[in-house]
C-alpha cells in the first residue's frame, strides 16, 4: 500500500477542518482510504463547541456479506447463508458531537455526547465504488455519552452508550463501561480494572435465518475473545479482520499463510474484552465482564491477567429420538460463567500486548479443544489498538 494523508490544520483549531487519507493498495489496484470533515461551533455556557460533520471509509478485506440487491451474489447468498472472500468496505458515518465545558476552567476532565448514524455497505470486491449503497447498507444509530479523567494517580475513562439498528438489520441493545488505572508508587506503571455490562432491549431481532439475522448475529455481545467479523460498525483497524473466524482445524483452511494465522489472532478490548480468542458463545440478552490488568513491579513490561464474564446464553432446542417418534427438547436461557487468564508482555504501552493464557475456564478450553487450538502458540492472541497510531486519531487527538 501507498498513501498520503491531507489536513488542513493541527492548532489552533479551525471553523472548517478535513482529514483526507488516499491509499493505493498494489495487491487491487484502486484506491481506498479514509476522509473525514467536520464543522466546529464555538458556544458559550456548558457547552465548549460543537461539531458536525461526517467519517467515512473505504478498504478491501477478507470478509463478510448477507445482503445484496445483486442477483448472482444473492443467489449466492441464498444457497450457503453468507458470501466470504475478498470484499470491500465502504462506511459512511455522519455525526453530531457535543464537547461540554468543565466546572474549573483548569480542569482536564473531557465530557462528550455524540449521535451518528453509521452506513456499513459490504459487496465483493469487483463491484465497484458505492455499489448499491443505499439500498445494501446495513444502518445503525447510535448514541454516546464518553467521560475522560486523565487523574495522575486514578485516570478514569467511562462510556455509556444505545444503538439501534434502523436500516437493513434489527435490534437494539445498550452498554456501560469503566476504565480505572490505579498508578503504581513510581509512577511508571498502572494496574487497570475495566467493568462492563451490556444487554439488549426489547429483545427484537430478525426473523431466525433470514439475511439479516445472520448480520444481526454479528451485533450479539461476544462472551470470549471478540475478533474483526464482530466489528459490525467497523470502528476498529485491524490487519486481519476476517481471518481470526478461520478454523485452524478446518482442512479447507491449511493453505493459509503464516501471516494471516498470525493476524487472525489480533482481538478487540470490546463487550467480555478477552485477551485471547475463544468462540465460547454470545449473548443477545445480558453481558456483564471484568478485566484485570496487573504490570509486574519490577522495570520489566511483563504482567498477568485476568477475564470473567457473566452472561446469559440462548434457549436451545434438541432433537431426540424417541418410541413416540422424533420430540423437539427446549432447554431455556442459562447464565453462564467464563474466565481466562495469564501472562502478558506489553510491547507498546496502550498499543501492543501479547497474551499467553494459563488458567481457563471448562467452556473455554473446550472451544480451543474443538477448534484445534492445541499449543501455547494456537491459544496465544494480542490486542494491538491500531487506532493509537492511525495518523486520523492522532491528528484528532491533538486538537484537544
Amino acid at each position: 500500500m501507498l498513501g498520503l494523508s491531507l489536513y488542513n490544520s493541527l492548532i489552533p483549531q479551525k471553523k472548517n477542518e478535513f482529514v483526507f487519507m488516499p491509499v493505493y493498495s498494489f495487491n487491487t489496484n484502486d484506491v481506498n482510504g479514509y476522509a473525514n470533515y467536520w464543522h466546529n461551533f464555538y458556544q458559550e455556557g456548558k457547552i465548549r463547541n460543537i461539531q458536525v460533520g461526517f467519517k467515512s471509509a473505504r478498504f478491501a478485506t477478507k470478509g463478510l456479506f448477507y445482503n445484496s440487491g445483486d442477483d448472482t451474489l444473492n443467489s449466492y447468498v441464498k444457497t450457503y447463508g453468507s458470501y466470504y472472500d475478498n470484499i470491500t468496505y465502504e462506511k459512511f458515518a455522519p455525526f453530531i458531537a457535543i464537547h461540554l465545558k468543565p466546572k474549573k476552567l483548569r480542569s482536564s476532565i473531557e465530557q462528550q455526547i455524540e449521535l451518528r448514524y453509521i452506513m456499513v455497505n459490504e459487496q465483493a470486491q469487483d463491484r465497484g465504488y458505492l455499489y448499491q449503497f443505499g439500498s445494501d447498507h446495513y444502518g445503525t444509530g447510535e448514541v454516546k455519552y464518553t467521560y475522560v479523567n486523565p487523574h495522575a494517580l486514578y485516570p478514569i475513562t467511562a462510556k455509556a452508550f444505545i444503538q439501534s439498528g434502523l436500516h437493513n438489520v434489527t435490534f437494539n441493545k445498550i452498554g456501560f463501561e469503566w476504565n480505572q488505572g490505579i498508578k503504581y508508587k513510581d509512577g511508571k506503571k498502572s494496574a487497570e480494572i475495566r467493568i462492563f455490562s451490556g444487554g439488549f432491549l426489547f429483545d427484537k431481532i430478525d426473523a431466525v435465518g433470514s439475511k439479516d439475522d445472520y448480520y444481526s448475529s454479528r451485533t450479539f455481545y461476544q462472551a470470549g475473545g471478540k475478533s474483526g467479523g464482530n466489528d459490525f460498525t467497523y470502528d476498529e483497524a485491524m490487519i486481519g479482520r476476517e481471518e481470526s473466524l478461520q478454523n485452524i482445524s478446518n482442512a479447507a483452511n491449511t493453505g493459509n499463510s503464516s501471516s494471516e494465522k498470525l493476524f487472525g489472532r489480533q482481538l478487540l478490548a470490546s463487550d467480555a474484552g478477552f485477551r485471547n480468542f475463544a468462540s465460547v458463545g454470545s449473548s443477545r440478552s445480558f453481558l456483564s465482564a471484568l478485566n484485570l490488568t496487573i504490570p509486574a513491579p519490577i522495570p520489566v513490561p511483563i504482567g498477568i491477567y485476568a477475564d470473567f464474564s457473566y452472561w446469559q446464553s440462548p434457549g436451545t432446542y434438541t432433537l431426540l429420538n424417541g418410541i413416540a417418534g422424533f420430540t423437539y427438547i427446549y432447554s431455556g436461557p442459562q447464565m453462564n460463567l467464563t474466565y481466562n487468564g495469564g501472562i502478558y508482555v506489553r510491547v507498546i504501552k496502550n498499543v501492543l500486548s501479547i497474551y499467553v493464557p494459563l488458567v481457563s475456564s471448562k467452556d473455554v478450553k473446550s472451544a480451543w479443544e474443538t477448534n484445534g487450538y492445541n499449543s501455547f502458540f494456537s491459544r496465544t492472541s494480542f490486542v494491538f489498538n491500531l487506532n493509537k497510531i492511525n495518523p486520523i486519531s492522532l491528528i484528532r487527538d491533538l486538537k484537544l
